[in-house]
């Protein structure tokens, strides 16, 4: 039976946790210094950086996606 206590007590989770929560720091950090250098207040300046981020995960996907289809359509001519 699956169950939630095997998966928290792997390391790799514990060690993906704890980055997770690192860089959730730093973005807060990132996100207080432009709000005070931009001057735009701190909730568009959060909502602003935190699509940013939301969106960067997509983007390198295709990316990916996209150099791997114009590698496959080089080898195909």
């Amino acid at each position: 039976m699956w169950r939630l206590s095997h998966i928290s007590g792997d390391p790799r989770v514990r060690a993906a946790s704890g980055a997770t929560w690192v860089a959730g720091v730093e973005l807060s950090k990132s996100t207080d210094e432009l709000d005070r250098r931009l001057g735009i207040g701190d909730a568009m300046g959060g909502m602003v950086l935190l699509a940013i981020a939301g969106s960067l995960p997509e983007l390198a996907i295709t990316i990916s996606a996209q150099s791997r289809a114009t590698s496959a359509s080089r080898l195909e001519t």
